[in-house]
């Protein structure tokens, strides 16, 4: 059963019935046989998040591994950098510090004509850690797009089971005798995800705020077009396309800056719709963040 299947269901099981139409205990029969498809898609809708949730977690570890190899890989050239200080070569150290970035730094640091074979596979295995980094967090943030889409199938569901509750409760509450020991509860909440993730890197922390409902729909400044589950972010100067880990109150989740923002005195990040319903966040907090790549 598909989701627009399931909420017309769930909103013909709302529409209250006339006498005329169909008998009380009809119409209970027929809310409970509605209520029973609509319990069976949340658990299959559970089960599907369950899945994604699993695959989410081993991509988690393996970005952590990544992220690892790719610090490991930066700490063998800073060390080189400094045995060169050492040795007496600062033209070639100037040069490497005066790099704005990552991405400059093992530019230039391939162009310089007296880099000896050693530096040279250091720098490729620098930029290897890198660029397995940034796939594998391009691949968490489409998983956790997917398990967006399923938790907002969950909350569309749960809603329409309770509202149908209340319904029938008020309707029918002289017929609820003659339907002793049926379950008629809503099935229950999924459970808050717990992720723990581990590893190092270059956290930092900032305050965030979010996009409103009212943002859906408008393109950002690099040409996304905003819907429920982006896995995008804002900042005021990041290239776009750059990869970021977010944490907050044990959760985390990879998002790509797509926009520009916040422009709200002392606020670094504006998180997305897919971003915050992964994070369980709202409002505006701090938040730990460190990047991963583009």
């Amino acid at each position: 059963m598909t989701v627009a299947t399931l909420a017309l269901v769930l909103a013909s099981v709302m529409t209250p019935v006339s006498v005329t139409e169909a008998t009380p205990a009809q119409d209970v029969a027929a809310r409970r046989a509605a209520l029973v498809e609509a319990r069976a898609e949340h658990a299959a809708a559970l089960k599907r998040l369950a899945s994604i949730e699993a695959r989410m977690g081993e991509s988690s570890a393996d970005l952590d591994r990544l992220v690892d190899d790719q610090v490991r890989a930066q700490q063998r050239l800073s060390r080189r950098a400094a045995s060169l200080y050492r040795s007496g070569r600062v033209d070639l150290v100037v040069a490497l510090l005066g790099a704005e970035d990552f991405e400059s730094f093992t530019a230039r640091w391939e162009l310089l004509e007296r880099i000896t074979q050693q530096d040279a596979a250091a720098v490729v295995e620098a930029k290897a850690a890198r660029e397995r980094a940034t796939r594998s967090g391009r691949d968490l943030v489409r998983l956790q797009e997917r398990a967006s889409r399923e938790m907002r199938t969950l909350e569309r569901a749960m809603t329409a089971a309770r509202i149908d509750l209340a319904t029938s409760r008020a309707a029918y509450a002289a017929q609820r005798a003659r339907i002793a020991g049926a379950d008629t509860r809503p099935a229950r909440p999924a459970p808050k995800r717990q992720t723990k993730r581990t590893g190092e890197g270059a956290w930092q922390t900032a305050k965030a705020s979010h996009y409103g409902r009212g943002s859906w729909g408008r393109l950002t400044a690099d040409g996304t077009r905003i819907h429920a589950d982006s896995m995008i972010v804002a900042h005021k100067t990041l290239p776009f396309d750059t990869l970021v880990e977010f944490s907050f109150r044990g959760k985390t989740a990879v998002a790509r800056v797509a926009d520009r923002g916040p422009y709200t005195k002392g606020r670094t990040w504006d998180l997305g719709p897919g971003v915050i319903r992964i994070l369980d966040f709202n409002g505006v907090h701090m938040v730990k963040y460190r990047i991963i790549g583009r």
